[in-house]
Formats: C-alpha cells, sequence, structure tokens
C-alpha cells in the first residue's frame, strides 16, 4: 500500500496476490470498475471496450464475443494469417537470411498483426509486412501512444497534463499520435506475445526441439507424410505449443498490470481495506512469477508444466 497526501486522494495499492485478482476481477467484480483516472490515463482509447465500464462494457463485451466466436470469422482469420505468412512473414525471414543482416522481431511481428487486424477487420491490408518495410505512420502512431501512456503511469499527474499543456515532451508524440491513428486504426498484443516466446524458444534449445517434433509428429500423423504444409495440422493437437504460449504469457504477459477502483469501501482477502480514493494496480507479471504459485522454477520457461495440466484436465486452461 502506496499512502500519498491525504488531500491528494492518490492512495495506491499494488497487488500479485491470487485471491485478492481473483476476488477482483470475479467474485465482486460490480465494486471494481477501471475508474475514472483510469479513462484518464487512457483516453486515447475513447469509449472502446478497454476502457468502459457498466452497461456500455457489457454491450460491448456481448457484441465482440458474438464476432469472435462466429465461424465465418474464424475462417477468415485463418485465411489471412495463412496468408499473411506465405506472402508477408516467410519472404521478409528469407530476405533477412539471405542478407545475414539484424533484424528486429518485435516490428516484424507488429508489423504482421497490424496487417492482419486491418485485413480481417477493416478488409483492407496496409502491407507494412513487405520487402522493404515500409513506413507505415498509424504503425508508429500506436508505439509512440504505448510510450506516452506508460509515462503517465511514472510521472506525477500534474507534470504530464503540463506537458499535454504546453505540447512538449511525451505528450506532444501522443497528441500527434492521435491523429494518425484517428485516420486509420488496428493493434493488439500478438506482437508482444510472438516477441517473448521466440525469445524464450531461442533461450531454451530442448524446448525448441521438442516444439519440432511435436510439429513434425502431427503432420506426418495428418498427412502421412506425403506433404509439408503446416495448415493440415489440427492446431487443438499442439499440446506442448500451446504450453509454450502459455509460459510466455506466464513470464511476460502481454498486459502486465491492470487499473481497478472500488466503488464501496471493501476488504480484499489479503487484508487491505481500499476506499474509493484508493487505486488498486493488478500486478500479473508479478503474479506469474511468485514461487508459492509457481513452484522453485516459476523463473524458467518450462511447457511441461501446461502440458501436465493439460492432460490432466483437457477442457481448461491455466491462464
Amino acid at each position: 500500500m502506496l499512502k500519498g497526501p491525504w488531500f491528494a486522494k492518490m492512495d495506491m495499492l499494488c497487488t500479485s496476490t491470487p485471491a485478492d485478482i481473483h476476488y477482483i476481477l470475479s467474485k465482486n467484480f460490480p465494486n471494481y470498475p477501471k475508474g475514472d483516472k483510469f479513462h484518464e490515463i487512457f483516453d486515447i482509447l475513447g469509449e472502446g471496450v478497454s476502457n468502459i465500464d457498466g452497461d456500455i462494457w457489457e454491450f460491448h463485451r456481448r457484441t465482440l464475443m458474438h464476432l469472435l466466436n462466429h465461424p465465418s470469422f474464424h475462417s477468415l482469420v485463418k485465411k489471412t494469417i495463412w496468408n499473411k505468412v506465405e506472402k508477408g512473414l516467410l519472404p521478409v525471414l528469407d530476405n533477412i537470411s539471405i542478407q545475414g543482416v539484424e533484424a528486429d522481431l518485435q516490428d516484424i511481428f507488429q508489423r504482421f498483426s497490424f496487417d492482419i487486424i486491418c485485413e480481417s477487420v477493416f478488409d483492407y491490408d496496409p502491407q507494412s509486412l513487405s520487402l522493404d518495410l515500409p513506413y507505415i505512420p498509424c504503425e508508429k502512431a500506436l508505439s509512440h501512444a504505448e510510450e506516452a501512456i506508460f509515462v503517465r503511469h511514472i510521472m506525477r499527474e500534474v507534470f504530464w497534463k503540463l506537458q499535454r499543456l504546453l505540447r512538449i515532451g511525451s505528450e506532444k508524440k501522443l497528441s500527434d499520435a492521435w491523429k494518425d491513428i484517428d485516420q486509420f486504426i488496428g493493434r493488439d498484443t500478438t506482437s508482444s506475445t510472438l516477441s517473448w516466446f521466440f525469445y524464450l524458444v531461442a533461450k531454451n534449445p530442448t524446448a525448441q526441439e521438442k516444439i519440432r517434433e511435436e510439429l513434425e509428429t502431427q503432420l506426418n500423423k495428418e498427412t502421412g507424410g506425403k506433404c509439408n504444409d503446416l495448415r493440415a495440422i489440427e492446431l487443438s493437437n499442439l499440446v506442448y505449443l500451446h504450453g509454450g504460449l502459455c509460459e510466455a504469457l506466464r513470464l511476460y504477459p502481454a498486459v502486465p498490470f491492470q487499473h481497478k477502483a472500488p466503488i464501496q469501501p471493501d476488504m480484499l482477502p489479503s487484508g487491505h481495506q481500499v476506499d474509493r480514493n484508493t487505486s488498486i494496480i493488478l500486478c500479473f507479471y508479478v503474479m506469474g512469477r511468485i514461487e508459492s504459485v509457481w513452484g522453485k522454477d516459476c523463473l524458467e520457461f518450462k511447457p511441461e508444466k501446461v502440458v501436465r495440466y493439460r492432460r490432466w484436465d483437457r477442457t481448461s486452461t491455466i491462464l
């Protein structure tokens, strides 16, 4: 618990206790909206599902889930992804390999996911993932916006608001980025997860080899060794690969923390008293590294953890 001056209403509770997080996100969810401070920090998100509470949030969530669960949308996304892999990602990676140059893998994955989202949602391919890696104003503007939002978390409110008023520093970047984003929008957290996943796999050759073995086994099973088309593999059968992605999310969650603010005074399972003046930060990054939850090897990348869990209950997920 971080106590601010009584007149500033700046009390902040940072928690990574699983019981607290379950209580806030599930058991007593109605009492913990994102709060006005969240809306102000993330004002660039407007009235989207990530930035609202209450009935409007519920309406947006139902609409979004209906879209995401629709079979036609699944088919569209699958087709779009494979098309972008074959015509965008693989040619770019081949070209980098042939030239023998270093490349920013996260930038490549950002372009990859940006193109897929734009094509799936807006029916427009900006082709940011092509051999010349062109400059796309909106794609870069999103990175500047993320940087400014992060600064708002670590800088006192009065200072970043002064920057906004004077149009200097990170707030000027955010203001300029906002214009580009409003002209053309689309972004998600896929690129961050993919970047950390490949980083972890590269650091763990044993896991890398097991993933390759699983892919080859499933490919031979589905095609009888007649072809090398990975689209023939049923994704739900890639248990070890799924475990690796879950481990990447555990160690490096794409959304490492979340804001909450209680409507009514409450007592959390950890024993902390909170009220309307308390900003609560749910620290998912820390929770994924707690020894009492994940064991003594909590800082190690081990897809086997999720594999064991799925074999025990194939209908559940660990995160």
